[in-house]
Parts: C-alpha cells; structure tokens; sequence
C-alpha cells in the first residue's frame, strides 16, 4: 500500500456533501486526489466543494435512484475531469421501525437508494473505469449485516446491505477481465448525522429494544476514521485489491438509557 498512488485519481463519491462521503472525500483530496461528489442536495454540495477547493473537487446534483439522473451525472463527471479511477457508493438510507409496522415507503426509499442506488452507479461507473484501462468500484456494506450489537429494528438496512455484498463478489469476477476492482467496506457504528430526521417514537423504541441485547456495546467513530480507511483502500498498484475490509470500534462503552 502506497498512499502516493492515490495523487491524480479522480474518484466519484455518492452521499459525498456530508458524513462519511465527506469525510473520504477530505481524506483523498488530501493525498492529492480529486473527487466529483454527487448528492441530491445543490447547497450542500456547494458547501462541501467549498471546503474542499474547485481545484480538487466538483458536485453534481444526482438521486441514485433515478437511473436517468445516475447517468447524466456520471457522465458530466468525465466531461469535467475527462477520467474515472474509482467509486465510492456511500449513499444509503435506513429507516428504523419493526417489520410489521415499516410502512411502504421506508422499505422502498431503502431499497432503491442502498441497493438499486449502488447497481446503477456501478453501471454507469464500469465503461468509465474500462476505458481508463483500470479502476476501483468500493461498495458500502455495513456492519449491522454481521453483528448484532447495532440498534435495534434495521431488518431492511441490513437486508440491503447484504444484498450489496453478494452483489459485490459477483460483480468482482465480472469486472475483472477489465481490471476493475471491487471492494466491500463494512463500518460499524460512526458518529454522524445519518440519524438526523429519524422518527424520534420510532427511534426511541428502537434503542429500547437494543437495550435489551445488553448493557454494554462498541461504541462510536469518528468519520474521519471510516474516511482514511476507505482513501487507502485507492492506495493499492493496478491488478490489487482489499475484496473485504471492517473497520469498527472495539471498547467497552455504557448504554445510555432511555
């Protein structure tokens, strides 16, 4: 692993205006790549390219799941930056609520944006990173797919999520031949504002259920953390690849109650 291969590479980032899709993004402008973040949102994009400077980053309005917007997106992409070395699929949704009770429009919004959303950047990345004769596609999983010390009640996240995963390693033998890469990045629990606009009643059953798994769990991380881990998964030679990485906290830390 050598961070210096990162320099020069032009990589797409989904959800890339806040979290953890800024914070890659912090993390590979800083070895000296340049990053097109897409997100649904213009001023938050704005702002995030503001920060991390015209000269390494550009924002396109995009909703991943709209195929139509994921193309035109990538494809104004390439006419700015006229290449693509890698992607990193980091938008994703979860709406907390048991089964029976989710309703309609929380099972979809999940599905389209955490699974369709990544099928259909990965389309429209793969003739991109083919004709740059090489390339990355790094593919979000999450930890709540293998562990259950995660909140309570996120049976369709985590279901996308693995599904992503299987996506992935069949994807990987596809891609191959073109010396496309894939990864499957799986964090655990970070610190951001992916909770913001959660349904507080549904929240605070959720946590009441985790409760019950224990007094105990991992604790949290920093983004900035899970940013660095993904930006050296771009720091490996052509022909090489991290297929699996879980980067997650290991300490003991109390439950708050609720």
């Amino acid at each position: 692993m050598n961070p210096e291969l990162i320099k020069d590479k032009v990589i797409a980032i989904t959800g890339g205006g806040a979290g953890l899709g800024l914070a890659t993004a912090q993390a590979l402008v800083k070895h000296g790549a340049k990053v097109a973040l897409l997100g649904r949102r213009q001023d938050v994009l704005d702002k995030a390219v503001a920060e991390l400077g015209a000269a390494h980053a550009c924002g396109f309005v995009c909703d991943v799941t709209r195929k139509p917007d994921v193309e035109k997106a990538f494809a104004a992409l390439h006419a700015h930056f006229g290449k693509l070395d890698g992607l990193v699929n980091n938008a994703g949704i979860a709406r907390p609520d048991p089964v029976e009770k989710m309703s309609e429009a929380d099972i979809v919004a999940q599905i389209n944006t955490n699974f369709l959303g990544t099928i259909f950047c990965c389309q429209a990345a793969i003739p991109l990173l083919r004709a740059n004769g090489h390339g990355l596609i790094l593919n979000l999983s999450s930890a709540t797919v293998r562990h259950d010390n995660e909140i309570s009640h996120l049976s369709v996240y985590a279901a996308t999520k693995a599904a992503v995963d299987r996506f992935s390693k069949e994807l990987r033998e596809e891609v191959k031949a073109d010396r496309i890469c894939v990864t499957v990045f799986s964090p655990g629990a970070v610190f951001t504002e992916f909770g913001l606009g959660w349904d507080e009643k549904k929240m605070s059953a959720a946590l009441h259920e985790w409760q019950k798994k224990g007094k105990t769990f991992d604790g949290y991380m920093k983004p900035d953390v899970i940013g660095s881990s993904i930006a050296m998964c771009f720091a490996y030679p052509k022909g090489v690849a991290v297929d699996f990485m879980e980067v997650k906290p290991s300490k003991v830390s109390e439950k708050p109650l609720f």
